[in-house]
């Protein structure tokens, strides 16, 4: 099953480090998709003027080229050709066929978000870091299994767990305080109170098994 998973690296010598450390730009990666031998990624760059980003990117050693496609007075979009694939965090993601779902960086490391289809591909792309000393702050890992509805860990929940759920959240069942009782979900659900906090207490559990224990790299 597939994990998606948040991770922060603040790598030196790691794509646009120097670049973002010398502006104080923050990026954004609109697209990025890693390959045998070069990435050619689109990043939204605010908070710095294209002058500065250029100039400190042309003695970028991470930076092959950068190409501004388009600008106004906040912000602009470049196409950056890296010098290297293997450097830093993109070389694992790519040799474990991760995905990249989004990238923020800025003077003080990246973030991203990953796919990898199966647990074993984590897993894989973990050692590698290891091995190639690539310093990964993995911040979450969920496993994820949506159905065609887009609803996540469907296989996991029944649909009066998933409503169960769903209404208490809605409710505030889950706030401090909460502003919602058993009682009041079981009006809303048509069902016993005591079916509530046993609907509840299963779903969660559930979801604790799917996205924190098992299968876990």
């Amino acid at each position: 099953m597939a994990r998606v998973v948040d991770i922060a690296t603040a790598s030196a010598g790691f794509m646009l480090t120097s670049t973002l450390r010398a502006t104080g730009a923050e990026v954004v990666l609109e697209e990025l998709v890693p390959t045998a031998d070069q990435i050619v990624p689109t990043v939204h760059v605010t908070d710095t003027s294209t002058a500065a980003f250029e100039a400190a990117a042309d003695e970028d050693p991470s930076v092959a080229s950068v190409e501004r496609l388009a600008a106004d007075s906040d912000d602009a979009l470049y196409r950056v050709t890296w010098s290297s694939v293997d450097g830093g965090v993109l070389g694992p993601i790519r040799d474990a066929n991760g995905t990249i779902l989004s990238g923020r960086g800025s003077e003080d490391g990246w973030e991203f978000t990953v796919r990898f289809a199966e647990g074993t591909e984590l897993s894989s792309f973990l050692a590698d870091c290891v091995t190639r000393d690539v310093d990964v702050d993995v911040q979450r890992v969920a496993r994820t299994d949506a159905d065609p509805n887009g609803r996540p860990f469907a296989d996991a929940l029944t649909d009066r767990q998933h409503a169960a759920l769903t209404t208490a959240y809605h409710a505030g069942y889950f706030d401090v305080p909460r502003r919602a009782t058993q009682a009041d979900l079981a009006e809303q659900l048509d069902v016993a109170p005591q079916s509530v906090s046993e609907l509840i207490r299963r779903a969660v559990g559930k979801l604790v098994d799917e996205t924190l224990i098992a299968d876990s790299p």
